[in-house]
């Protein structure tokens, strides 16, 4: 079938056959006699709420009581799905397990992705309907202007993805719990601050920003986002902040704690590594385009080239640190089942690259870094020798530091995970000693640099294993500086060459083992097989002849 043919019966099957899932969920929600009263209640203390605080601006103009109105009910149910989202979906998972029917649901014959589907629709309907129900309250900015209804509608568009996100987060931390009132608690205090995060972030953080960018946009407004749309200047940087920016900011983290979900909820012997590489591979285009763009809006503007390469390159080694503590949990290779799936599918080589298997999960996260820094590096001096201002060596010396480290980051983590098959501690270990190269070198050069050369900045080249010397190693300076800097990154890749083929070999040795082991108990039962075939077919061949041989012995000696 064509495209729009595959799309057209997708969306029939929806309509004819629902997800069971999503169907035995609302039915569970219509059920309860509390449902319409927490709705109820919820809508009005958040209208109460809403005119307690119009009531404190009653001499104010009234646009600016308007504009209050409008940015109160937005970040106070911003706070609400960031808070009861999380809670509601936490339940979900967990509950089945506690209630010992999760096996009972995989049994019915569906697959943990419709499982997880409907989980997420089922909350993210009961989530959006509280949300419905005070969508009313928001037409009191209406009554005192300063408000536009599209940017009415733009708010509730982000606030119902606001919502997805919540519930998405909360079925990731319930898909890895056992116990209902554990998946609650845990997802309530991980939700606090990281609410808290990102509103200060993405919110204040952001807003004196986008003041300055566009003038007409409110600063004292946290939630920017809408009056952004509507009362910014189309253009270059219109579309990275408020097209690429949300998406990448919204669907990336959906995105991912989805695969996270699933990958929970699968068995350990299939694939639970595909979903998450995609996602990461993924990520890292964004990345691409996110920098590429960067550079082009800010190549005419007061930040020079150099400036955002560096910030686009530094964005690269946090983003491999993020990748490799996520996938650092991918099996060292992949299992038979995986194997004889590949081979009745004829998987090609990219689906078995995406496969399980450490190494090659790594090999990507290395080389999709280092080809961030060089996408990031070569549109820096093509736009530089586009407008006539050369890029300076910062720009270089960061990329080659940056690729270095993120080489040892890479061949560390192999080698650590080699030798364990707890993640976790893994990742702890990883993160301790990331940590620690990054502030011991900086205090030991700072003592040396006061007790020894009196404040001078030579003593500075002490830090240059620590990723917070790339400061001084773009600024360049002195010879020292430089040599030092140039030192540290060729032995951070030297070290990282090195653990990432120690770690590789002695993962190739595990899996050589293993399936030697594996072929040992096939030949051990293939031979207790045969055994077990000449035994049958034995008694029959022989059976016959002792009839026969009775037979014949009875007639000749009857006694």
């Amino acid at each position: 079938m064509s495209l729009v043919q595959r799309a057209l019966a997708t969306m029939e099957g929806w309509r004819t056959s629902p997800n069971p899932i999503l169907m035995r969920e609302l039915r569970q929600d219509a059920r309860l006699v509390r449902t319409p009263w927490l709705i109820m209640g919820s809508t009005m203390l958040l209208g109460l709420t809403i005119a307690s605080m119009g009531s404190q601006r009653a001499g104010a103009a009234p646009e600016e009581v308007g504009m209050m109105v409008f940015q109160a009910f937005f970040i106070l149910a911003y706070f609400a799905l960031a808070i009861v989202g999380p809670a509601v979906s936490a339940n979900s998972i967990a509950a089945e397990r506690e209630g010992r029917t999760w096996e009972a649901m995989l049994l019915t014959g569906m697959t943990a992705r419709q499982i997880t589907r409907g989980k997420f629709l089922s909350a993210a309907t009961s989530v959006g309907v509280y949300v419905v129900a005070a969508a009313p309250i928001s037409a009191l900015a209406f009554l005192f202007g300063g408000v536009h209804w599209s940017e009415v509608l733009i708010a509730f568009f982000y606030l119902f993805w606001s919502a997805m996100l919540s519930v998405s987060f909360g079925l990731a931390v319930s898909s890895r719990m056992t116990q209902s009132r554990g998946a609650i608690v845990l997802t309530l205090i991980c939700a606090f601050p990281l609410s808290g995060f990102v509103f200060a972030i993405f919110g204040p953080g952001l807003g004196q920003g986008i003041h300055e960018l566009w003038p007409q946009v409110p600063s004292s407004a946290p939630f920017w986002l809408p009056l952004a749309y509507v009362r910014g200047e189309f253009g270059l940087t219109y579309l990275l902040v408020l097209v690429l920016g949300p998406l990448i900011t919204f669907g990336a983290p959906l995105w991912g704690f989805y695969e996270a979900t699933l990958a929970n909820l699968t068995e350990p012997t299939d694939d639970r590594s595909t979903g998450l590489k995609v996602w990461f591979s993924g990520l890292c285009i964004a990345t691409a385009v996110a920098g590429v763009g960067l550079l082009g809006s800010t190549a005419r503007g007061s930040v020079s080239t150099s400036q955002s390469a560096i910030v686009a390159m530094l964005a690269v080694g946090f983003l491999c640190i993020f990748g490799v503590l996520i996938l650092l949990a991918d099996p060292l290779g992949a299992s038979r089942r995986v194997q004889r799936q590949w081979q009745l599918s004829n998987a090609g080589r990219v689906n078995r690259w995406y496969g399980p298997g450490l190494v090659r999960t790594m090999k990507l996260v290395l080389f999709a870094s280092l080809g961030l820094l060089a996408i990031f590096l070569a549109t820096a001096h093509i736009l530089g020798a586009i407008l006539g201002v050369p890029v300076g060596d910062g720009a270089l010396a960061v990329a080659c530091y940056s690729a270095g480290f993120v080489t040892f980051i890479v061949g560390l983590a192999v080698a650590l995970r080699s030798r364990s098959n707890n993640a976790t501690s893994v990742r702890l270990v990883v993160g301790i000693i990331f940590i620690a190269i990054c502030v011991v070198p900086a205090i030991a050069a700072f003592l040396v640099s006061v007790v020894f050369f009196r404040g001078s900045d030579d003593g500075w080249v002490v830090a240059a294993p620590s990723p917070f010397y790339m400061a001084a190693f773009a600024r360049g300076g002195s010879t020292a500086t430089v040599v030092a800097g140039w030192a540290a990154t060729f032995g951070w890749a030297a070290i990282g060459v090195f653990l990432f083929r120690v770690g590789q070999n002695r993962i190739e040795a595990v899996i050589a083992d293993f399936e030697s082991r594996l072929k040992a108990t096939d030949r051990m039962f293939n031979e207790e097989d045969a055994l077990a075939l000449a035994v049958e077919a034995g008694p029959a061949h022989d059976g016959g002849g002792s009839a026969q041989g009775v037979e014949t012995g009875t007639q000749s000696e009857p006694g």
